[in-house]
């Protein structure tokens, strides 16, 4: 294994009633060395995300009673919000991307809608 890894940055979401105060930068740099930004609050609520390489685009659910998905970028050390737009339901927790399309799709999935 080579000894140098490749830079890699990942965000670690938090919940505001939790004590967490946003999005928290992760990242690894070339030497393999992990370090951590100050936390981003304009995602308070963030319990899931996905990257849209295509676009350069993250797409954070923010899990509260008035549920919406954020579109940030993440460039240069910091984070900027884009957009955001209601989901039309209360604590929605998943994002997804249609490959072809590039939408996003959030949901809710509780075990009762899970079972029928």
């Amino acid at each position: 294994m080579d000894e140098h890894h490749s830079a890699l940055c990942l965000g670690a979401g938090t919940y505001r009633g939790g004590g967490g105060r946003g999005v928290y930068a992760v990242c690894r740099d070339a030497d393999g060395r992990w370090t951590t930004a100050d936390a981003f609050d304009g995602a308070l609520n963030a319990s899931f995300s996905v990257y849209s390489a295509r676009h350069g685009l993250h797409y954070i659910v923010d899990e509260r009673a008035s549920g919406r998905v954020g579109v940030f970028r993440y460039r240069d050390g910091g984070w900027s919000k884009l957009a955001s737009v209601a989901t039309n339901g209360a604590a929605p927790c998943h994002v997804a991307l249609d490959p072809r399309a590039g939408p996003c799709s959030p949901s809710r999935t509780t075990p009762a809608a899970a079972s029928r």
